[in-house]
């Protein structure tokens, strides 16, 4: 028995040793393998893949790939907000999230619409308005397509004969302009007078009976909206020749109605523009006399007062 437990007990050889160091070595190199493993594998799960596809997902063709990419379209423009909107934005519990755009925002013809909300304005309507005038205004009742308007014109009117030509016809007989205005419903007054008084000696004398002519109107109906247009140019030729009827009067006439327009508060119209080319006169095409226009120069007069705002 003694040797038997001696024996039990006698020290372990180094061969031994070196088997056990080994097979714990091959252990660890084990579980350090599945630990890897284990790593990748959570981190490939957890992770999105760069193509938008989990691992797992079943390779395609590159044939294929291209034919599932969606057609990229160009991101709708979207007004900038304003000042209130964007302190809102700043203060927001939520800045990382983009808010919801609604179907109008995306919708480009909804945002074509509201662009161009300009170009949708309802032209004016003239049925309740009058234009006084000379014989230019008188071409415009022709040709200048404003037909529901009513017109009172004169040749060679001007803001004396206003008063004391009776030259408009009524059921009454013969009336000045002022007279059948009084007997005519109105809301919009639109005259156009100063081209048969360039000759004027005094400029004062034209401008103090044009105003006479609002006070006029204003007594007639005081809350009639009276618009004062500015005077045609002529044609560079006639007014390079003529010492009456020139442009260099013709704009020194309409700084006088717009200074006038603002004292009297009344809206001044730059009608001169509708037809004048780059220097301020009216194109040779545009008058066969170098005063009166065309048929087509009335039509963009008449889109003009049209279009402008009033």
């Amino acid at each position: 028995m003694r040797k038997v437990y001696r024996k039990s007990r006698r020290r372990r050889t180094p061969r031994g040793n070196f088997f056990y160091t080994l097979s714990m070595a091959v252990l660890c190199l084990f579980l350090l393998i599945g630990a890897t493993a284990v790593i990748s594998a959570y981190s490939s799960r957890s992770m999105p893949h760069p193509n938008g596809q989990p691992p797992s997902a079943s390779i395609v063709s590159q044939e294929t790939r291209q034919e599932e990419q969606p057609v990229l379209e160009p991101p709708s423009q979207i007004a900038p907000s304003s000042c209130s909107e964007q302190g809102n934005a700043e203060f927001s519990s939520k800045p990382d999230e983009a808010p919801a755009l609604s179907e109008d925002a995306l919708d480009p013809a909804a945002f074509s619409s509201r662009q161009q909300g300009k170009d949708l304005k309802e032209p004016n309507d003239f049925s309740a308005a009058v234009f006084l005038g000379d014989s230019r205004t008188e071409g415009l009742s022709l040709y200048g397509g404003l037909e529901e308007a009513t017109f009172f014109t004169q040749k060679g009117m001007t803001v004396d004969s206003i008063f004391t030509k009776p030259a408009i016809a009524t059921s009454a007989g013969k009336l000045t302009v002022m007279q059948a205005l009084e007997q005519q419903p109105f809301e919009q007054v639109f005259i156009m007078l100063g081209v048969n008084e360039l000759g004027y000696v005094y400029s004062d004398i034209f401008i103090s009976r044009y105003e006479k002519i609002i006070d006029g109107i204003r007594e007639i109906n005081p809350q009639a909206k009276i618009y004062i247009q500015a005077i045609l140019p002529v044609t560079k030729a006639k007014s390079q020749k003529d010492a009456v009827f020139n442009n260099r009067r013709v704009q020194e006439y309409n700084a006088l109605l717009l200074e006038m327009s603002e004292r009297k508060r009344v809206t001044y119209l730059e009608t001169d523009r509708a037809v004048a080319d780059a220097e301020g006169c009216l194109p040779a095409e545009a008058s066969s006399d170098g005063v009166h226009l065309t048929a087509e120069y009335y039509k963009k007069w008449g889109d003009y007062l049209r279009n402008c705002p009033l």
